[in-house]
């Protein structure tokens, strides 16, 4: 809680940010408290003009940017260095959009310290620590005259050990973790007496929430059965796209915070009124190559800074992205202990500067952003450009902030792949279609499992457009008719939930089916034995492809076969007759023919598909539980026996 000032000014906070702007303030007499836009303490810190040529800010920008694309920019931080930015067709200075969004806070705050005029009011502004002296000039020159600048990562510091009462010696050292919704920054600072210094700093300004955000829609776009729908989701050109695109993204940011209090979710996908699930699981592999890029910043201060990650006093985390309970377990596993939180690491930043001690109302000249050292006059200016348009890695692609990145035909055959994970939706969503044949993408999931009972459905997705006009699209539900449900028999008590010992053992694929779609028709693709899988009593499994014959599927005399090879690894769960599962390793690659010639080659994507199953004796049937595929496979070795501690240690469930 913070503590109460009794007296001097009243004093503002404003953490100016790239995708949202937080303020605190204070009166004498009163706890300090954050500022409120339309309801919430985020303020976003878009500028739209509208039709009049007025500055619109937060909230009002977005709203009228769906109507007036031309005229908005989200992220007016990031134009820092660009002296002007057009919007439409007005041409208006940074400094006067940085300018607008601070007089909108301004404007909130009066109604909390009353009459602006006869009170003095104190204006305290952070910045990024590896900020030049051009860079902050252009921010003083758009705050009230004698605005003060503070360093992000002293003011957070200042949150923690003034606010939230953590502890840091003097000469004691901490790392500031500020991951925020456009940018991360990771600072060394020391404390010095009654305040804290930077010692140094690591900016990257093309991970944050955003990222997170865009890499969670490119995972939703691979479980799209309508491209054409996708399409104007991913690039709208009317009014009611762009408000269906803003919709999606505010649905995935719902679901993303979500997933820091809940363990699954939904996200509801407009225009093409479908829900697809997601769990924190699914999150956390995808914000995994983002997060181990922070843990490298921070391991990069730490070396500029010549501190060892065993002298530190403390990880201080702010930002609100960092409320994210992956961020703790990256941060714990790479430096050996648990960084410090605070219940709003979205405010830190805002209240920490109220209490630090200024800097100076003049502005500072420090070494570049990328990789700053010890703050002082006379070091190197940074006037490095910071652009829209930057790109995250994500896995092996990168991809655009903001947008799904489609992969564009590209071979003979006009053939492009999506390698993306995803997760399938309810049967009659997959039977749409929307491939006409100017969209020329078509998509076709074959199950690749070996398949369905091991790891849940292990499936690889291809985007292809044949030349004759056949299509393959997404697959879609079909019948089991041989097949049905039957309950497993009941695992032995000396195994924990979730192993079943008929599974134990190595089992090879006999014969497997799998349902896909041509032209809307559905087509049964067959073959796919030599598969191997095992299934161990620890809740690992593994499936090897190095054997296996082609999957072959016939239509209109055009042949579609695919084949896998190598091999996958993970986890496994089976109780009453069901199987689910998580992949944590692979190196398969699925090659796609048409009439024998490769149409198409990419890395397996594994599809999280409940799988019913049936297991006596030596024998072993799977399928899922959509209709999607069904598989057959004899036992080859086994089952092992299970060591005392591992029936003893609970299991996995």
């Amino acid at each position: 809680m913070p503590a109460v000032d009794e007296v001097g000014p009243a004093r503002l906070g404003i953490d100016f940010g790239t995708s949202t702007t937080v303020a605190m303030v204070s009166v004498p007499g009163r706890t300090p408290r954050s500022l409120l836009f339309d309801g919430s303490p985020l303020l976003p810190s878009a500028i739209c003009l509208d039709p009049t040529g007025r500055i619109l800010v937060g909230r009002d920008a977005l709203h009228t940017a769906m109507a007036r694309p031309a005229a908005f920019e989200p992220h007016p931080k990031q134009r820092v260095d660009e002296g002007t930015v057009l919007l439409g067709d007005t041409e208006l200075a940074v400094s006067r959009l940085f300018g607008a969004v601070l007089d909108r806070v301004l404007l909130e705050a009066a109604n909390v310290t009353g009459d602006l005029p006869e009170r003095a009011l104190e204006v305290v502004v952070t910045c990024p620590a590896g900020w030049g002296s051009a860079r902050r000039a252009t921010l003083l020159a758009a705050a009230p005259p004698g605005t003060r600048l503070v360093e992000e990562p002293v003011a957070a510091a200042h949150a923690f050990v003034d606010s939230a009462g953590h502890a840091i010696p003097d000469g004691g050292t901490a790392v500031v973790y500020d991951f925020g919704a456009g940018t991360f920054d990771a600072a060394v600072v020391r404390r010095t007496g009654d305040g804290f210094a930077v010692v140094a700093s690591r900016g990257l300004p093309d991970c944050g929430g955003l990222d997170l955000d865009a890499a969670i829609v490119a995972h939703l776009a691979a479980a799209v059965p309508d491209a054409v729908v996708w399409g104007r989701l991913d690039a709208p050109v009317t009014a009611t796209d762009r408000r269906a695109r803003q919709q999606l993204w505010a649905n995935v940011r719902a679901a993303k915070e979500m997933l820091s209090r809940a363990t699954t979710t939904q996200v509801y996908l407009p225009l093409l009124d479908i829900v697809v699930p997601l769990g924190r699981q699914e999150l956390d592999g995808l914000a995994a190559p983002i997060l181990d890029r922070t843990v490298a910043a921070v391991r990069e201060v730490l070396e500029l800074a010549g501190v060892g990650a065993t002298a530190l006093d403390a990880i201080f985390l702010a930002g609100g992205s960092s409320r994210m309970p992956a961020v703790v377990t990256h941060l714990h596993r790479a430096f050996g202990f648990a960084p410090v939180t605070v219940e709003q690491p979205e405010l830190a930043v805002a209240e920490g500067c109220l209490r630090a001690t200024a800097t100076s109302t003049a502005v500072l000249a420090t070494t570049d952003a990328t990789a700053t050292g010890s703050v002082g006059a006379g070091a190197a200016v940074d006037n490095t450009p910071v652009t829209l348009g930057d790109t995250v890695e994500v896995g092996a692609v990168a991809q655009h902030r903001e947008r799904f990145a489609e992969l564009t035909p590209s071979s003979a055959d006009d053939v492009g792949l999506t390698t993306r994970t995803s997760r399938r939706l309810s049967p009659s969503r997959w039977v749409r279609a929307g491939g006409e044949a100017r969209v020329r993408a078509g998509r076709i999931a074959l199950s690749v499992a070996a398949g369905g009972a091991v790891l849940a459905l292990v499936a690889m997705v291809f985007v292809v457009v044949s030349p004759g006009g056949d299509e393959p699209r997404a697959s879609a539900p079909g019948p089991s008719p041989s097949l049905s449900p039957t309950p497993a028999p009941t695992p032995s008590p000396s195994y924990p939930p979730g192993i079943d010992p008929c599974l134990l053992g190595t089992w090879r694929i006999t014969s497997s089916r799998v349902i896909g779609y041509v032209d809307d028709i559905q087509v049964q693709y067959v073959g796919g034995a030599g598969v191997v899988e095992t299934y161990r009593a620890d809740g690992t499994s593994s499936v090897d492809y190095s054997k296996m014959e082609p999957r072959v599927g016939t239509l209109r005399g055009v042949t579609w076969s695919e084949v896998d090879r190598g091999k996958a690894s993970g986890t496994y769960y089976a109780e009453n007759g069901k199987i689910t599962g998580n992949i944590t390793k692979s190196d398969a690659v699925g090659t796609l023919r048409r009439n024998g010639k490769i149409n198409a080659t990419a890395p397996l994507t594994f599809f999280l598909e409940p799988t019913t199953y049936r297991c006596s004796g030596d024998r072993l049937i799977s399928y899922s539980e959509q209709g999607n595929f069904s598989d057959e496979a004899v036992r080859i070795s086994g089952p092992p026996t299970p060591a005392p501690s591992v029936a003893a240690s609970g299991g996995n469930g």
